[in-house]
Parts: C-alpha cells; sequence; structure tokens
C-alpha cells in the first residue's frame, strides 16, 4: 500500500517537473517568436550607436544602415545621416539636434536636409549632422574640433530653446547606445532598457527645476515669469560663440530658429532670442515660425509630437528653407 502510495507521488513530481519544463521551453519559444517578430518588423535589438567624445560630447558612428519602424536609416563615412556622394563639390551641411535627426519618423530620402538639396539642384550634396539630445554647445564645439575644410562649404544650423537650454549633452545622461546589444533577444533588451532610462528619468529628473513646494523655477526665472538676466547673457554667449566660428570655418551661413507647437512659456523666450539676435546680419538668421505664417502653413499639420517633425513637416520645411536660401543668397539662385 505505501508502495503504491510512494509511486503514484513519484509519478505526480514527475508529471509536475515535466510541465515545468514543458512550460519554460513554451515561454522560451514565445519570446523567441516575439523577439524575431520585433527585430525583423520595427528593428528593434539594432540600435544606431555612438561614440563617446570628452569636447563635444557624443556623436553617431559612421557607416551604419538599419531599418527602424519601417524607415531606413543610414549614416555615412562621416558620421551623417545623409545620402553624400560627391565628395569633390562644394556641400550644404546641416547641424542641429533631433528634430535635423529625423528619428525613426522618416527615411534618409523624406529628411528636410536631403529635400532642400534636391530643391537647390544639389542631390546627393548635404550633410546632415542632426544628432539627438544635442545642446547648441555641443554643435559649437564639434564644428570646433572638425578639421575638415568647409571654406567652400555652407552650414544651416537649426537651434530652438530646448538646444540652447541643455548646455552641453553627455552620453552617460542619455538613453542611447555607444555598443551593440550582447546575447539573445536583443529587440527585449532594448525595450527593456528603454523603460528603465524612463522610469530613471521619472524618479530623478525634471526638466523644470520648480519642486511641488516652489513657487517657480528660481534658476532660471524670475518670480514674474521673466527669464533671468545671468540666463539670456549664457544664451548670447553660446550664440555669440557659434555665429563666429560659421563666419570662420565656412564659406556662408544660416542659422534657424526653430520652436515647439506647445510649450506655453516659449512665446515671451523667442521674443528675448530675437532681441538678442538683433545685432546679427538679419538675412542669415531664418525665424521658422514667422515663415511658416508667412507661407500660410498650418503649423498644428506637421509635427508629429511637439517639437519633432512628420513627413508633412519634412517636406514643408524642406520647401520653406530651399525658398529663402533662394530668395536671399545669389549662389543658390
Amino acid at each position: 500500500m505505501n508502495y503504491k502510495k510512494q509511486s503514484k507521488n513519484t509519478i505526480n513530481i514527475k508529471n509536475i517537473f515535466l510541465l515545468i519544463i514543458f512550460l519554460l521551453l513554451f515561454a522560451y519559444l514565445i519570446l523567441f517568436l516575439v523577439d524575431y517578430f520585433l527585430n525583423k518588423k520595427f528593428g528593434l535589438g539594432k540600435p544606431l550607436l555612438y561614440y563617446h567624445h570628452p569636447n563635444y560630447g557624443y556623436a553617431l558612428r559612421p557607416n551604419q544602415e538599419i531599418t527602424r519602424f519601417g524607415n531606413k536609416i543610414k549614416i555615412d563615412k562621416f558620421g551623417s545621416r545623409s545620402n553624400f556622394k560627391n565628395d569633390n563639390q562644394s556641400k550644404i551641411i546641416f547641424f542641429g539636434d533631433s528634430v535635423v535627426y529625423g528619428g525613426r519618423i522618416v527615411n534618409n530620402d523624406e529628411l528636410f536636409s536631403e529635400l532642400v538639396c534636391e530643391n537647390l539642384k544639389k542631390k546627393n550634396n548635404c550633410l546632415n549632422f542632426g544628432t539627438n539630445a544635442y545642446g547648441l554647445e555641443n554643435v559649437t564645439r564639434r564644428i570646433s574640433q572638425n578639421k575638415e575644410n568647409y571654406n567652400k562649404d555652407f552650414v544651416i544650423v537649426f537651434y530652438n530653446l530646448n538646444t540652447l537650454k541643455r548646455g552641453v549633452s553627455k552620453i552617460s545622461g542619455q538613453p542611447f547606445f555607444n555598443k551593440p546589444i550582447d546575447g539573445k533577444f536583443k529587440a527585449a533588451k532594448e525595450i527593456f532598457l528603454r523603460y528603465l532610462d524612463i522610469k530613471r528619468l521619472k524618479f530623478r529628473y525634471t526638466q523644470s527645476n520648480k519642486l511641488e513646494w516652489e513657487e517657480y523655477d528660481k534658476y532660471l526665472f524670475n518670480k514674474n515669469g521673466e527669464i533671468k538676466e545671468s540666463i539670456l547673457s549664457y544664451y548670447a554667449t553660446v550664440l555669440d560663440d557659434l555665429l563666429y566660428l560659421l563666419n570662420y570655418r565656412f564659406d556662408d551661413y544660416l542659422v534657424v530658429l526653430s520652436f515647439s507647437e506647445k510649450n506655453k512659456n516659449e512665446k515671451n523666450e523667442i521674443a528675448k532670442l530675437k532681441n538678442l539676435m538683433n545685432k546679427y546680419d538679419s538675412k542669415k538668421i531664418l525665424i521658422l515660425k514667422d515663415q511658416l505664417e508667412t507661407n500660410n502653413i498650418d503649423i498644428s499639420k506637421i509635427f508629429y509630437d511637439h517639437i519633432h517633425l512628420n513627413k508633412y513637416g519634412h517636406k514643408i520645411i524642406g520647401n520653406i528653407v530651399a525658398k529663402y536660401l533662394k530668395e536671399n543668397y545669389e549662389k543658390f539662385n
């Protein structure tokens, strides 16, 4: 009798053990299939790679080509996102942050940088050094550090309030990869790591210095909501450094002040920035929002989110910038 009970218990344990093994193998298979789908369908698990630099923070590694969410992203031999081919001709070079980079929203062919060059009959003759989360000082330092001969090239720098406020971004504070994802289930690992980054930011960081018990951000603004003069002075210095460098390193330039669709405090700050830029050659400063309104463009239709452009937005900005260049620079007529 005891032998039969013991034998039955042994069988039950074996069955439970086999069931656990089966469930684990089934879960592994499901995870494998889901990971494979995410990799092939959306390109997850193979993110673009960056490198760290002690001066200008970081940049995209050259010679990369991936597909993310159905859109092809190609980084050329210079580390720019472009379809560049003509080494022996003068170039149009774009600098900026993720607005210029374009993200996963568009293919390389649909970037406004490529469309500007196409409109100016300089197809495949543009470089796009737009880099996610760059500050304007990252741009200035990168241009200064680069030993390329730019004296025959035209440069276009896009910036907005975010690029000024960031100062110099470092890769250690960003959710970017400077090494490939190791091992199996790479897509799942990328999703998990990005989730952890979101949670890290939620608990440790806020864009505004204002805490719950404080009336306002006393580090950047006065009590009346006006940006502090010391901050404006910093912005002026950054812009002076940039404009001096553009004059010195390039044949000619255009600086484009971009904007956010939904930032309620931006209107006053943009007005302050316009005042700061009054001392520069007005022909070489393009206030993007003013140009869009002058051309009767519905601003609400050009954004993917509050600041990044959708495909239609890239097309519109490509047309606006090309038109402005033709109207204000003889070399593009």
